[in-house]
């Protein structure tokens, strides 16, 4: 027998019991089926629905679009999808956890993506200020520098921005709390509640006098209130339904740091958590660090999350987490991470994804887990952060907390880059990869067309 003709049977046989395989295992296996719930094929959703689906496509969206699924059986059925597609099961990664995800939360097995939006928070931090203002100054830039790089978003000549103008991706930015007044433009905002003069230094005992720290629990409720408010006006004045995330304030990190320290509970290991921040050269004093290290003790033990010995203190364990979240935030949080917090709070309530940025926003993420478990279905980590010690401990937290509400994994971040500009320019980074996700589901074929085609 001719060797070509024989491999070439061999290569039909094997395509044959292939296909066989796929049918038995991936094609039409669905866990979750329109007897699972009342019913399912008279939804709102269903009635409205005009395309026509065929097939595992077909079984798909009807498990989507029903009204009893939950965002598990929502999530599995689009997987099973994914895997039905012409690739290795898989082997798509991150890209497809994604793509389910987003499939889930918008109840489609073609997700919207086509405006993505970009919504930066802006505020100063007391532990910033000079020595000499009664500051610590903790970063290795001057508070100033917060409010000459909001006039460069606002110029277009930002990393932010130009990342932002480069993608198509709109940007806004809201001031919640540089000291001063703020020129407004078509970029820059006021929040609807601001801190007028930053917020205070937390390593002062003065700052405990009216039972808060760096904030009052007025003041942080409303920075969250004015993030919510920002993340609903932005994305109904753009159209957006996903939003990239990002922050602007110099001497965020030592306050991300200190939040990190007590909600991962490394009071007593405080340099996990702390990493250089903004820096002036590329290979920094470890004095920088050390500096770092000791305001975040200072802070900590001045709020009683643990005592000068080293000890936590009993009553900061974490028996009640959303109280001890919102503790830590008002006491040890700057108005731009409270007012993350409360985008990402009203993003899930609108079943909007967020893209996460790095350090300070993986920091406001962990806060909103704390707050409600549940909002951790719309988390996209865009970057881990160069920031690693602390990125990495929020995010297993964050993981953790997860879990509770849904038993599919959070995805680890898209982009490991060594990222740590922060402005939100990972999470924009990676707004062309939501959009490559979106483009497998709606024009990959799976193999059941590859072998239809064929014959």
């Amino acid at each position: 027998t001719n060797p070509v003709i024989r491999n070439t049977l061999l290569q039909c046989l094997i395509m044959v019991v292939l296909y066989q395989l796929w049918c038995r295992n991936v094609g039409y296996q669905m866990d979750y089926t329109p007897t699972d719930m009342e019913d399912a094929d008279t939804t709102d959703a269903s009635k409205t629905q005009t395309k026509e689906y065929h097939g595992i496509r077909k079984d798909v969206q009807t498990v989507l679009t029903a009204e009893k699924s939950s965002f598990d059986d929502r999530y599995t059925a689009a997987l099973r999808y994914l895997d039905a597609l012409a690739k290795p099961v898989g082997s798509l990664g991150v890209l497809e956890k994604w793509a389910a995800r987003l499939s889930a939360i918008q109840r489609t097995i073609e997700p919207n993506v086509d405006v993505i939006s970009c919504l930066i928070f802006a505020a100063d931090h007391g532990i910033a200020a000079p020595i000499s203002e009664g500051g610590e100054a903790c970063s290795s830039y001057p508070q100033v520098v917060t409010r000459h790089v909001i006039a460069s978003l606002s110029a277009g000549t930002g990393a932010a921005s130009v990342l932002s103008k480069h993608h198509g991706v709109p940007l806004r930015v809201v001031d919640v709390g540089l000291v001063g007044e703020t020129d407004t433009t078509s970029v820059v905002t006021d929040g609807s509640y601001k801190l007028v003069n930053g917020t205070r230094n937390f390593c002062k005992e003065t700052c405990t006098i009216d039972g808060g720290g760096a904030m009052t629990v007025k003041e942080m409720e409303g920075c969250i209130q004015a993030g919510r408010d920002a993340l609903e006006g932005w994305v109904t004045e753009c159209g957006a339904t996903v939003v990239a995330l990002g922050e602007v304030g110099i001497g965020n990190t030592t306050s991300s740091a200190a939040i990190l320290a007590v909600l991962t509970e490394n009071q007593t290991s405080i340099e996990n958590v702390c990493g250089f921040g903004a820096r002036l050269v590329h290979d920094p004093d470890p004095s920088v660090l050390q500096k770092k290290v000791d305001i975040v003790k200072r802070a900590l033990v001045l709020h009683q999350f643990m005592t000068p010995n080293g000890d936590t203190e009993p009553e900061k364990k974490l028996a009640d987490s959303k109280a001890l979240a919102e503790s830590v935030l008002s006491k040890l949080g700057g108005a731009e991470i409270a007012s993350l917090v409360g985008a990402i709070l009203q993003a899930s309530e609108m079943n909007i994804c967020v893209l996460i940025d790095g350090y300070i926003c993986i920091t406001a993420a962990l806060v909103a887990a704390y707050l409600s478990p549940d909002a951790t279905r719309v988390f996209l980590f865009a970057t881990r952060s160069a920031e690693l010690g602390g990125y990495n401990c929020a995010l297993e937290r964050i993981q953790q907390i997860g879990k509770g509400s849904s038993s599919i994994p959070l995805e680890s971040p898209a982009l490991d880059m060594d990222l740590r500009l922060g402005e939100g320019t990972g999470a924009v980074c990676a707004v062309p990869l939501v959009k490559s996700v979106v483009c497998l589901l709606k024009e990959m074929s799976t193999l059941e067309d590859i072998m239809n085609a064929a014959g």
